[in-house]
């Protein structure tokens, strides 16, 4: 009866091991498909307009399916592995049974009946709780596969020069200040006008950190943008998504960005957000690059209005105008009045909900208007 436990323990330790690296395996496959295919359905249901416009419903409809496939064939996988240790356990049982019956039969004349059958219920009942053991221990290794997902993300490295974090302060003005504020025209209460001022023929002085901070208040002032040699890539181990796009677009004036699916477009506006990082090149507004401003600055300069624009549609329309509450009602409603929205919206407590996606778009107008946006990318 012990060369069965052993044996059996020993069998058990082996199964147990290559089952769960194998179902582990699949499980992360499992997840990781079930991600694409999310991605995959948001993506096509914003990009419908113009999958109808190119007539690439079977192209886009053909790699649903693969994707869809992938992620049927890790689940059959997965269900079949189950069954394979399902069997396995049950020829293990018939083995243990077998080998415990034969030793039984051996020392039939020194062992009593009442341990012999007691002996053949228990390797009988071995088996289907090995089984079991090797299941619930495999499951809580799969369950744990989401934590694992939890952890890769918590561990993810913040984004630079952020004001959230104490040890990101606003860039220093001998390295920044001195060399782009001379081109800066600033109201009658500058801080910095007359002489010795930058604007003089000295040249600039030594600025202080709240000179500085007051310049980045009126930063930008035309809204210059200018890209220099940029490149962009989404992962260390992909092709440049963007390479060697300069242009310049003075301020004030109207551009529009045209080019088929896959040029660009879009990767231009992220990295213009500094939502993706440059790989190479520089990215300048009003001369200011964008590596020595504070990123929540830099955002916070440059309103974007999505073709899917969202709303807090529980909130008010003062919350989706002025989320910060830093304006006035008198703004507000002034606001409203110069995107033709003030007789759609009665009331700025009303709630934003039944606005069309065309007068969702035009709130977000008026929110650049409040915040009086040099650069508005639509």
């Amino acid at each position: 009866m012990m060369l069965s436990a052993v044996l059996s323990v020993l069998v058990f330790m082996r199964l147990q091991r290559f089952h769960r690296q194998f179902t582990l395996e699949l499980k992360r496959v499992m997840y990781h498909m079930e991600s694409r295919i999310s991605r995959y359905i948001s993506g096509t249901i914003r990009s419908l307009p113009s999958v109808h416009a190119y007539g690439a419903e079977a192209t886009y409809a053909s790699f649903f399916m693969e994707l869809v496939n992938t992620s049927a064939l890790a689940s059959i996988t997965a269900h079949t592995s189950s069954l394979w240790l399902s069997a396995r356990f049950g020829l293990f049982g018939a083995w243990a049974l077998s080998l415990s019956a034969s030793l039984c039969i051996l020392r039939a004349e020194s062992l009593p009946p009442a341990i012999a059958g007691v002996a053949l219920l228990l390797a009988l009942a071995m088996a289907e709780l090995l089984e079991r053991l090797v299941k619930c221990t495999v499951n809580v290794a799969t369950q744990l596969a989401a934590v694992e997902r939890i952890s890769y993300y918590s561990q993810l490295q913040p984004e630079t020069h952020s004001l959230a974090d104490p040890g990101n302060s606003l860039p220093s003005p001998s390295r920044s200040l001195q060399r782009f504020i001379p081109a800066f025209t600033s109201p009658a209460s500058w801080p910095l006008q007359g002489p010795g001022s930058p604007l003089s023929p000295e040249g600039p002085p030594q600025v202080s950190d709240s000179a500085w901070a007051d310049y980045l208040q009126y930063w930008p002032v035309k809204g210059t943008v200018e890209i220099r040699d940029l490149g962009v890539q989404y992962q260390p181990a992909l092709p440049l998504a963007l390479s060697g796009v300069s242009l310049k677009v003075p301020g004030g004036q109207h551009v529009g960005i045209c080019g088929p699916s896959g040029s660009g477009k879009t990767t231009l506006l992220l990295s213009l957000s500094h939502l993706v990082p440059c790989r190479n090149g520089v990215i300048a507004v009003d001369g200011l690059e964008q590596g020595h401003i504070p990123m929540e600055l830099w955002r916070a300069k440059i309103c974007v209005i999505p073709k899917d624009a969202v709303v807090f549609e529980s909130g008010s329309v003062r919350l989706n105008l002025d989320p910060l509450e830093q304006y006035t009602d008198v703004d507000l409603r002034a606001a409203l009045q110069a995107v033709n929205l003030q007789s759609s919206i009665t009331s700025l407590d009303a709630l934003a909900t039944g606005l069309g996606p065309h007068k969702r778009q035009l709130l977000y107008l008026a929110r650049a208007y409040l915040m009086q946006s040099r650069i508005i990318c639509i």
